[in-house]
């Protein structure tokens, strides 16, 4: 019998940590649930996952240097010859392997994401055009996705600009402003500074929830929450909007939002008891694991112990940094794929694996987060892990012939998908998981970045 299925079989088997009837009768359905869909998994997905990975190149260490060139050799010259909209400005954002459009919708966190990333771009080579792309990207974003009545982003429109959606979902107007405050951070352009601080006020004023706390995951075109639910896309979006408008401004009411939103993370999305962080809460912060059918997402919980780490070093604060790590360890311990390296993105609170497809993100925020953890605490084996991942990333998601990085591969680096952008697809998490890195195995920080701490800084976390 396989090591994971015995394992099923021992969580159905404990008691509820609930106490009372009902609770263990609902925890042992989900526990049943979760294993009836691993084993479904294996059926249905088991012919991708047939054994170890073909070796990668023996070649690869990372070094600065080599993140660095990513950047400029590989990432960006494939965004910039074929995302770039020449004709009605901004972004191109649905691209096959070979960078041919497929669909011509524009998406505000796809325009705000290609402004990061050319803002980086501008950063490392300081070369105009980089520059100049990246400020069309801001000029299609204010001038066409910008509502002029009621402030805020669109969540899509035709190539032209023409709204197609015109609701207002907060992860949306988090990635315009990150965008546009990466822009101010390399270029000292106040226009850039003062849309994003419109925005950020825009979404604390319609979408913050001033009874329960926590911001709503949408709005209507009126700012009107079209839901009461609450997910984590969204509070991270605007941890990560208030953590680069501090930075930014240096004033101490971002730094008090963005320590309020950790605390909404840690305090009421976290499974205390497992380690995790879930995705759906009702206006309430009840669980409401049906929404996902109860699927963890490694991704975003690499993504949040990342934030919480950055946000220790910002404030100093230790229990934030505890709760950090301990994400972390989840990911480890259930996400990690131990034959061949890097993170599956679906698994089950107790461990099960719900998918064994590998995401392209999920590497990216792994590579990052893994890096900064071992700067933090010296531990070498975060250090490991991520030259683990990044072997892993580099010899099966990095496509050498056209550029960038395939969509999704199995476990043993079998590709699945070669689509290179979609909806949710930019030139945002290789840029940033590269940048990034460089500079943390470099041990510097981008110069006036809150995202890599200082040696002074890490030593007030432990």
């Amino acid at each position: 019998m396989g090591r994971t299925l015995k394992a099923g079989l021992r969580r159905i088997a404990e008691p509820s940590s609930g106490g009372r009837p009902a609770e263990s009768l609902s925890t042992a359905a989900w526990q049943g649930y979760y294993l009836a869909a691993h084993l479904r998994a294996r059926v249905n997905e088991g012919h991708v996952f047939p054994g170890k990975a073909e070796p990668a190149p023996s070649d690869h260490v990372p070094t600065p240097e080599l993140f660095r060139s990513h950047i400029t050799e590989n990432l960006v010259p494939f965004w910039e010859r074929h995302s770039v909209d020449e004709e009605f400005g901004g972004f191109v954002h649905h691209l096959d392997r070979e960078g041919r459009p497929f669909s011509w919708d524009k998406y505000s966190v796809k325009q705000g994401r290609m402004v990061y990333a050319f803002s980086v771009a501008y950063d490392l080579t300081r070369e105009p055009r980089h520059r100049e792309i990246a400020g069309r990207g801001i000029d299609f974003l204010m001038g066409k996705m910008w509502d002029p009545g009621g402030g805020g982003w669109y969540r899509s429109t035709r190539r032209d600009g023409e709204p197609l959606d015109r609701q207002k979902f907060v992860i949306d107007q988090g990635y315009a402003i990150l965008g546009l405050l990466e822009y101010h951070r390399v270029t000292q352009d106040g226009a850039a500074l003062g849309y994003a601080t419109a925005g950020c006020e825009l979404v604390r004023r319609h979408a913050w929830d001033p009874d329960l706390r926590g911001y709503f995951g949408s709005c209507e075109r009126d700012w009107s929450p079209d839901s009461t639910l609450k997910v984590i896309s969204a509070q991270l979006a605007m941890l990560d909007a208030f953590a680069y408008l501090h930075r930014a401004t240096g004033e101490a009411e971002h730094l008090e939002r963005l320590s309020e939103s950790a605390d909404i993370v840690v305090d009421l999305m976290r499974d205390h008891r497992r380690g995790n962080v879930r995705a759906n809460f009702s206006r309430d912060w009840r669980y409401e694991p049906t929404r996902s059918r109860g699927v963890v997402w490694i991704g975003y919980n690499l993504k949040t112990a990342r934030f919480l780490l950055r946000t220790a070093t910002l404030t100093g604060r230790d229990d934030l940094f505890r709760a950090g790590v301990e994400i972390v360890e989840f990911c480890l311990r259930h996400g990690w794929e131990r034959r061949n390296g890097g993170f599956f993105q679906f698994v089950y609170p107790n461990g099960l694996l719900a998918s064994w497809r590998k995401l392209w993100w999920v590497q990216c925020e792994g590579m990052i987060t893994l890096m900064l953890l071992y700067r933090l605490t010296g531990d070498p084996r975060y250090r490991r892990r991520f030259e683990q991942v990044s072997r892993f990333a580099f010899a099966h998601f990095v496509d050498p012939v056209h550029g960038e990085w395939f969509t999704s591969c199995d476990g043993t680096g079998r590709v699945i998908d070669t689509t290179k952008a979609y909806a949710w697809k930019a030139g945002f998490h290789t840029v940033q998981a590269s940048y990034l890195v460089h500079h943390l195995l470099a041990g510097t920080a981008p110069e006036g970045s809150a995202e890599l701490p200082t040696p002074a800084s890490a030593s007030t976390v432990s």
